[in-house]
């Protein structure tokens, strides 16, 4: 099935540059169906190494993207409602991670939009967030080669592009809450409860 895609860069922390984005969207097409925000920046450092606008940066990528892209796709006018708005997060938000106490907060603070109704029903349609395991290298996440053989030097297999897209589908489908955490499974136990992921399988859900 042939596909036409159109790239629009814009820097989600500035709202008029993404009311500039979303209403060239809806000139062109007529509507605007959902969005995915899957924006994100990290600068890892130890919190006593981290400096205000380091951390200001990584936070408002996630955040203030979050709600600019909101704002400007609940104001559609005569156009037909966005259905969904699906904020890509990390397990770093939900379990925390050496090193990311700024990009620990921005996912967490996702998770807090989505379920907090008095936000997440400004919003037409569904908003969920998503908070992620790590990916394969080669599936284009964050995970770099380097990280992945740290990874499997633990024995922390990761989510492959397949089982994550299937994941990612069946959850834009069928789910029903505003927080779900997606980690491929192997059937090891882990601490938090989780299952450690498994590369070439589906994540397993975890609902908040």
């Amino acid at each position: 099935m042939a596909a036409s895609v159109r790239y629009h860069a814009a820097d989600v922390t500035d709202p008029d540059a993404v009311r500039g984005v979303v209403h060239d969207v809806r000139t062109r097409h007529g509507r605007l169906d959902g969005i995915v925000h899957g924006a994100g920046t990290i600068d890892d450092r130890l919190l006593r190494d981290k400096d205000p606008a380091s951390f200001a940066r990584v936070f408002a990528t996630k955040v203030d993207g979050a709600r600019h892209l909101a704002d400007a796709a609940a104001d559609h006018g005569e156009a037909p409602a966005p259905d969904f708005l699906v904020l890509f997060g990390s397990v770093a938000g939900v379990f925390g991670n050496r090193g990311q106490a700024d990009y620990a907060a921005a996912n967490d603070a996702l998770d807090t939009l989505a379920a907090t109704p008095a936000w997440s029903r400004r919003f037409p349609g569904r908003v969920v967030a998503i908070d992620w395991g790590p990916w394969a290298a080669e599936a284009g996440g964050m995970v770099t080669p380097e990280l992945e053989r740290m990874y499997t030097s633990r024995g922390i297999p990761l989510i492959d592009a397949d089982g994550g897209t299937a994941a990612f589908l069946a959850e834009l489908a069928h789910g029903t809450v505003g927080q779900v955490v997606l980690l491929a499974e192997d059937g090891a136990d882990t601490s938090e409860g989780t299952n450690a992921p498994e590369a070439g399988t589906a994540p397993e859900r975890r609902r908040g």
